[in-house]
């Protein structure tokens, strides 16, 4: 077995423990890339000049692979390490962990830190070798080299604002989720020379990779780490590291970590810019708010906390990442950019009240538009039984007092043949709007059909339903309607009423309606112009109306 095949084996057993100890217990994935260019594909599965881990994280691995791992035996192995120890101790002293008093030794930075997150940050600080030099070097793997690092402390600070666990694990699947970039630079050293979207648009440069390879460099991250053997929760990140339509749905927090570390790298592309983009501020914090639930004021505080540890992972990667004073400037900006956002949604939220109250009054509006009688503006067929239906329930329920009245005009169909139907619809809604004004105001007014009116009287009895046919008897023999302009004319009314109480309890709407229209023949009968009111005794033929 050779060293590399033994290193690899070594390096899946480290992050495996890493796994396994934070319970996190991913099921074994599938990333292939069969859709990638074969020659490609063949020369990525024989890729073997990747370095390797050094020989203390080795020893690592060896420790963590223990039932009982010691502070001691742990600090002993990476104390062999003296670049190992600095990194070590410098992030346990970073605003990372915030400690009130600073590490003195480290034994105390690996308390702070904890054995899964010391183990995990010593196989990161393992693999820069493998991220940082390439036969090849250029700007484009410096370039790449930034955005790994900033990506990873991005990913770290949102997963720990996001109260996640396994914050080192987003911290290092950020930190490889450009892997597979180095390894198709191994492959074609010249790849992206002429991609001219590399350093200013990520969803560009993956539309290339897909152009040219059929596949691009988060499939082939995911794929070396699968075939390397690696946990499944590291070639899932990396899979899903530009998908923030990321969808888990029975495992949440394992779905809201794959989406911190696609987050990360959007966040890292933002310092990385030239220039002021304080849109894309408001455009990320938009997109932090829709996939991991963060709202702006968190996403500001996200990006000052991202601006403070810049230094100390700079020091503790060794690179150039961004200025302190260029650092400033972009908090400053993320901060102004969520401001005015903030500012913006506020307006939005405002007009769009304003339009839903818009709406809302328009739509009552139509609503009571739809219940009026298109002529004379008073319920019409379908609210009028829905009135009715409605009180006659009430009234059946609670044992209330129900009148119902019914208008029948007296020859009305004289006046359409005889003055036009111009004229019977002038007559028609100026009687509508005189039986408005002579009932309550908890009364209704509807047209039945043709000449025939119909009043809903909640609460009346007989003598009170008697009260308001007179009052309409008498208002409409006292009005005249000008015909033509020579002519007036008097309209008079039929009017039969029925009231629901206990000496009529009516069993159906239909049976109530048959009551009322009973009585507009009765008083028809006695020489119209009159009002008539249902009696006990007129319950036989009622039954057979409504058979």
């Amino acid at each position: 077995m050779d060293q590399i095949t033994r290193s690899l084996q070594i390096l899946c057993a480290l992050i495996w423990k890493c796994a396994h100890d934070q319970h996190l217990d991913y099921e074994p994935g599938s990333y292939g890339v069969t859709t990638m260019n074969p020659d490609f594909l063949a020369k990525l599965q024989n890729v073997t000049n990747l370095p390797t881990p050094p020989a203390v994280a080795a020893q690592v691995i060896s420790l963590a692979q223990k039932p009982e791992v010691s502070m001691g035996d742990l600090a002993e192995t990476i104390t062999c390490d003296a670049s190992l120890t600095t990194k070590i101790l410098r992030v346990a002293n970073s605003p990372m962990y915030a400690q009130r008093r600073q590490c003195a030794n480290l034994h105390q930075a690996l308390v702070v830190l904890g054995i899964n997150a010391a183990v995990t940050l010593s196989l990161g600080f393992s693999l820069l070798p493998m991220l940082r030099r390439s036969p090849k070097e250029n700007k484009h793997l410096s370039y790449v080299w930034k955005r790994c690092v900033l990506s990873a402390v991005s990913a770290r600070v949102l997963a720990q604002r996001s109260k996640l666990q396994g914050t080192e694990e987003a911290f290092l699947s950020s930190l490889l989720q450009d892997i597979g970039i180095m390894a198709i630079d191994r492959i074609q050293p010249d790849f992206y020379q002429s991609c001219d979207a590399f350093f200013h648009d990520h969803h560009q440069l993956r539309s290339y990779e897909t152009q040219q390879l059929g596949g691009d460099h988060s499939e082939v991250g995911a794929w070396l780490l699968e075939n390397w053997g690696l946990p499944n929760y590291l070639q899932e990140n990396i899979a899903a590291s530009h998908k923030l339509d990321y969808e888990l749905p029975d495992e949440p927090d394992r779905q809201k970590l794959a989406r911190c570390v696609a987050l990360s790298g959007m966040v890292a592309d933002l310092w990385l810019q030239d220039g002021d983009d304080a849109a894309g501020f408001a455009e990320i914090a938009r997109i932090a708010r829709k996939s991991i639930g963060m709202e702006y004021e968190t996403f500001a505080m996200v990006m000052g906390e991202i601006g403070t540890n810049i230094p100390d992972m700079a020091a503790t990667f060794k690179t150039e990442l961004i200025s302190e004073e260029e650092a400033q400037n972009i908090v400053e900006q993320a901060q102004e950019a969520l401001t005015m956002r903030n500012l913006i949604s506020i307006n939005e939220v405002a007009e769009l009240g304003k339009k839903a109250r818009q709406l809302t009054t328009l739509a009552h509006d139509l609503q009571l538009e739809n219940q009026k009688d298109a002529l004379t503006h008073v319920s019409n067929r379908g609210h009028l039984d829905e009135i009715l239906t409605k009180g006659f329930n009430h009234a059946k329920r609670f044992g209330w007092t129900l009148s119902i009245a019914f208008v029948d005009l007296d020859y009305f169909k004289i006046v359409n043949d005889s003055h036009g139907h111009q004229a019977g619809d002038t007559v028609l809604k100026r009687i509508a709007h005189s039986l408005n004004d002579l009932v309550r105001c908890t009364d209704t007014v509807g047209r039945f059909g043709g000449d025939e009116f119909v009043l809903i009287l909640p609460g009346a009895d007989e003598d009170g339903a008697e009260i308001v046919g007179q009052r309409v008897l008498n208002a409409l023999r006292e009005t005249k309607h000008d015909v033509s302009p020579n002519e007036s004319i008097v309209i008079t009314a039929s009017i039969g009423c029925a009231t629901l109480n206990q000496n009529n309890p009516f069993c159906t709407v239909a049976e109530f309606l048959a009551a009322a229209d009973k009585a507009v023949y009765a008083a028809k009968d006695l020489g119209r112009d009159q009002m008539a009111s249902y009696v006990d005794e007129q319950r036989e033929n009622i039954a057979a109306i409504t058979a």
